[in-house]
Formats: structure tokens, sequence, C-alpha cells
């Protein structure tokens, strides 16, 4: 009976408070690489041009899982938007994230570690935040 019941509960979808979707000047997927040549992770980069010096700068960034939910690989659609799609289970939220330029690089340095020598993380643009959720008062 308590199995049957735990297979109701972990089958059972996520249930998502809001969606959350936006446009960025650029999404890069990099995958980098350490000091011996060994793959180690991939990540979204998600960038806006920064209207007074016209360079790009880091917005939010996310790694790159290989599950259903996680996958956060970006994918072209038929009018030539790149997007990224995935659901953050934390917040219960579903993200997508749009951008009609898109680069892809291998690198052996950070790009967004790199980026925060010249914007530090706490100037940043930010991606959107979820909405906050309302406390009820009993």
């Amino acid at each position: 009976m308590w199995l049957l019941v735990l297979v109701a509960i972990l089958s059972s979808p996520v249930r998502l408070e809001s969606d959350a979707s936006e446009y960025v000047d650029c999404l890069e997927l990099n995958h980098f690489y350490g000091a011996k040549g060994e793959h180690v992770f991939d990540q979204v980069i998600f960038y806006a041009i920064d209207p007074a010096t016209r360079k790009l700068q880091v917005r939010g960034w996310c790694i790159v899982e290989d599950r259903d939910v996680l996958n956060r690989r970006p994918v072209k659609s038929a009018g030539g938007i790149y997007r990224v799609d995935w659901i953050e289970t934390n917040n219960r939220v579903n993200r997508t994230i749009t951008s009609r330029m898109y680069r892809e690089s291998w690198t052996q340095i950070d790009p967004e570690r790199e980026n925060k020598t010249v914007l530090p993380e706490g100037l940043r643009i930010g991606l959107i935040s979820p909405p906050k959720k309302e406390r009820v008062a009993e």
C-alpha cells in the first residue's frame, strides 16, 4: 500500500507556479576544459550588449545537464531564434530564454568568470527573478 502511495507521489509532475520568459542579446554554449584537456562542464551564458561599450556583458549562466528536465542546450527554431528552456524545480518556474545571436565555444578559461573582472557579478543586469510567493497569514 505504502509503495503505491510513494510511486504516485514520485511520478506526479512538478506543479509550476509561473513562467519566466525573456530575450537576451546573445546565447553562448561554452564547453570548458581543464588544464590537461579534459572536459569539465558545459554551460550556457546569457549576454546583454552594454550600450556604452557595445560589448557583451554576462547577465547570467546555467550548467547544462543532459537530463530531460534540465537539458538546457540551446536549440534553433525554424524562425532562426535560439532558445533555452528548463524548469527550475526549486522555484517552480518554467524558464524560456531566447536570442537571435548564438555562439559556441571550447575554452580553458571560463568566459563567465572572466567577465567578472570587467563587470562584477553584483552589477550585472541579471535574469528575471521568479515572482515572490506570498505568505498567507494564519
